[in-house]
């Protein structure tokens, strides 16, 4: 080009630059949101000008670059997109991903080269675990069309892989064409693949025998010998972890997310789990609308439409700025930026995280998975709640204590759930969720309000069955033994809330002004609520969760007798599993049924044991030791015909 040509287009280059910075000095934008784009973006600029002798142009580059990396800081922290996969994918995925391609190649000296790299391979992952097997992202915040994969997810997955060069991006994007063909391009810049697909990455398993491309369909079977089956993304900030049985279309999928807050398009969802198995089984049902209008503020974004754990605490305050026109006291986490946030950056959210605005929520105390076997994890919920710590209505909390466990059971396709609660007062109700796209199944119901297909009924039996053809779920209540079981749900229940936080008299509202119901939502018309039968200030819930397809389960887990510690545990038939609390003096006696279905050998997990110590396990059979490993976990083989194990250590 002509020195003329290029001095006027450096100059517009230079103006741009100027404005992005002036934005990005300024406090108004917020880290996960349009500040990510505007530092992505002013690198972008940045990279391009000739700064030679030029220190007014080092400096406008040297500070671009300082919001990039701090950009690259926040999304370390995150791993996967707080607000949302579409916000992600439609907004930020690909400015950032281009940004990062221009400091790996645009730098004669980038020293963190290998670590964009590795966080660029990490995100890249997470667009591939969050993929359920029907081919759609499992929602997660304020989302939006573009879970369907069209479009927009390809060419970000190219440059990925063209950035890390591992082939397990080839092979995401040959299954991306496989699923939307042109369409996984959008129209508008369909000539991009030339620039970002790279034809000499390739992953010979996508075309082996067995997998998509024989089969005809697109899915992810591919990935059984490339990929583990479990993992957690942001670990300890975001804390989204993913479980699957296999990937092929038939298995059974799980989300768990346990992180603090990050943006206003961000849900307060920690503890919230999904599971999925040949359709939505458990599931988020927040749906994204009017985004001030009452669906969103008094539902969507709130714990009660998530499968977490509500504690109802009467006339609880939330309402966090003047968008919150009634005090709806939903039972749920608090409500920190849900109109608008300004995290400035990495450093502005770790002040506020135990301080100021007070983003902390939920923890990962320990994140184990033993391929084809289990995955354990283990959480603290507490600080997402209102504590004699922190409490936004001022009132000396709600809770001491909010922890969740799950336990995935691989070799028998069963999902525990152990949970405790240790409430301010024994008037505080405590529900256990889990919201469905049918109307569950229950034995022996009474009708408290409206009526049974639109209303809410209430049993005492502790088995519960969902549908959702072709999929099954059996939902297992162990414990609390008195628990009630409550079905909420109905065209005039749908979004239903308890809005002055006491259900002793059922007079909340239904807030669907607002809602959406697009197909891109997993539109649940259904909840189940479990709840203690007697006020306590203590209470434990211990779930078990059996899905299937086509037909229910009829394999009945049971609750086991433990003496010598305080403990829950259950007895599947299959596997013995028991949630340690506390430890006495040395012994503890497990104390078991003979399995139904004759098998030599059972699996024995004890889980909540000191890291490192050492265990004997006492049988008929003899004594074995086991050294308990770094996430608490001991795991065994046992008879199957035992019927009392003995712990030493």
């Amino acid at each position: 080009m002509s020195v003329d040509d290029r001095i006027l287009i450096e100059s517009k280059i230079e103006n741009a630059l100027t404005s992005y910075l002036q934005l990005l000095d300024d406090s108004s934008s917020s880290l996960w949101h349009g500040r990510a784009s505007l530092a992505a973006m002013a690198w972008l600029a940045a990279v391009t000008l000739n700064t030679h002798d030029n220190q007014q142009l080092q400096s406008l580059v040297s500070r671009a670059q300082g919001h990039f990396l701090d950009l690259i800081r926040a999304l370390e922290i995150t791993e996967a997109w707080p607000e949302g996969y579409n916000y992600w994918i439609q907004n930020r995925g690909m400015i950032i991903s281009l940004a990062a391609s221009a400091y790996i190649n645009g730098l004669d000296n980038a020293k963190h080269k290998d670590r964009i790299q590795a966080l660029l391979r990490r995100t890249g992952l997470w667009h591939i675990y969050a993929t359920r097997p029907d081919n759609r992202i499992e929602n997660l915040g304020d989302e939006g069309s573009r879970v369907d994969l069209k479009d927009e997810t390809r060419r970000v997955i190219d440059l990925i892989g063209q950035m890390t060069r591992d082939p397990v991006f080839s092979g995401y994007s040959q299954y991306l064409q496989q699923l939307h063909g042109t369409a996984s391009y959008y129209a508008g810049y369909r000539w991009g693949i030339r620039l970002f697909n790279d034809p000499t990455l390739s992953n010979p398993a996508f075309a082996a025998p067995g997998n998509a491309a024989e089969k005809g369909a697109a899915n992810l079977t591919f990935l059984n010998a490339q990929l583990p089956r479990a993992e957690l993304f942001g670990r300890g900030g975001m804390n989204q972890a993913y479980i699957r049985s296999d990937w092929s279309p038939s298995a059974t999928f799980i989300s768990f997310r346990a992180g603090h807050t990050f943006t206003h398009h961000g849900h307060y969802d920690a503890g919230h789990f999904t599971l999925f198995k040949g359709a939505p089984l458990a599931i988020n049902s927040s749906v994204y609308g009017d985004y001030a209008g009452s669906n969103r503020l008094n539902y969507s974004i709130r714990t009660v439409a998530k499968n977490s754990l509500l504690i109802l605490r009467p006339n609880e305050k939330v309402q966090p700025n003047r968008f919150f026109q009634h005090n709806v006291a939903d039972g749920g986490q608090r409500i920190i930026l849900p109109t608008g946030s300004a995290v400035q950056n990495v450093s502005d959210w770790v002040k506020n995280l135990d301080s100021g605005n007070y983003f902390a929520g939920g923890r990962i105390n320990h994140f184990s998975t033993v391929e084809g076997e289990y995955t354990y994890i283990s959480s603290d919920l507490t600080q997402a709640y209102n504590t004699p710590v922190r409490d936004e209505g001022g009132r000396g909390g709600k809770v001491r204590k909010v922890e969740r466990d799950l336990l995935y059971l691989d070799n028998e396709d069963r999902l525990l759930i152990y949970d405790r609660i240790e409430s301010t007062s024994p008037a505080y109700t405590k529900k256990w969720l889990l919201h469905t796209v049918n109307r569950p199944q229950v034995s022996r119901e009474e009708v408290l309000k409206g009526q049974a297909t639109n209303g809410i009924s209430e049993t005492s039996d502790p088995v519960v069955f969902v549908r959702n053809d072709p999929g099954h779920l059996r939902i297992d209540r162990i414990y609390p033994e008195d628990a009630k079981i409550r079905l909420v749900g109905g065209p005039d229940y749908q979004f239903y809330v308890e809005s002055d936080g006491d259900d002793t008299i059922l007079d909340g509202e239904n807030f669907s002004s607002g809602a959406s119901f697009q197909p891109w939502f997993d539109v649940g018309m259904w909840r189940i609520e479990i709840q203690p039968g007697a006020p306590r200030v203590r209470d434990e819930f211990l779930i078990a969760l059996s899905p299937s397809l086509n037909n229910p389960r009829h394999d009945a887990p049971e609750s086991l007798s433990i003496e010598g510690v305080k403990a829950k545990g259950i007895d599947t038939g299959q596997s013995i599993v028991v949630f340690a609390e506390t430890l006495s003096h040395g012994e503890i006696k497990i104390n078991t049924r003979q399995p139904s279905v004759q098998k030599k050998l059972r699996r024995l997990y004890v889980l909540g044991l000191p890291a490192g110590m050492h265990v004997q396990v006492a049988s008929r059979d003899g004594m074995k030791t086991y050294a308990i490993n770094s996430s608490g976990v001991l795991a065994a083989v046992v008879g199957a015909d035992i019927v009392q194990i003995v712990l030493k250590w």
